[in-house]
């Protein structure tokens, strides 16, 4: 999950990078990354590529990268994943950070600026998994 040192969102790198793929481990698949996103989506957390044009232009990394796009469709489409560049994720964080939870009689709702972008989620755990429950939102 990203998180602030100071006042600066560091967007911590979640995924093998692409030389150390392609170029240490010398695989052109997109096995190890599909697990790898498998993984971190179970546990609703970012997944952040850092990948480099030099790199993806070697022979058989383009095609690897058009793959991964593909494969990234997919998930993102399947599981509703929200898409987003770095300073959208920066900004979210930033107005999520300004946001509070209150109590409201018998139920919970986010207050504070931009709280239309928030909604309460409950969290549970069935047959071992953490189970996330949106709460009723206009």
């Amino acid at each position: 999950m990203p998180y602030f040192v100071g006042d600066v969102l560091e967007l911590p790198l979640t995924m093998t990078q692409d030389y150390s793929l392609w170029n240490i481990l010398g695989d052109r698949s997109i096995a190890l990354w599909k697990r790898e996103i498998e993984l971190v989506l179970e546990k609703n957390g970012l997944v952040s590529f850092n990948t480099h044009p030099d790199y993806i232009m070697a022979d058989g990394c383009l095609d690897s990268y058009r793959q991964l796009l593909q494969h990234l469709i997919q998930v993102c489409a399947h599981q509703r994943a929200w898409v987003a560049l770095p300073g959208e994720v920066d900004l979210w964080w930033r107005q999520r950070r300004e946001m509070k939870l209150v109590s409201n009689g018998c139920r919970s709702e986010v207050s504070g600026p931009f709280s239309e972008r928030a909604v309460v989620a409950y969290a549970s755990l069935k047959n071992d998994r953490v189970v996330y429950e949106l709460a009723d939102h206009p």
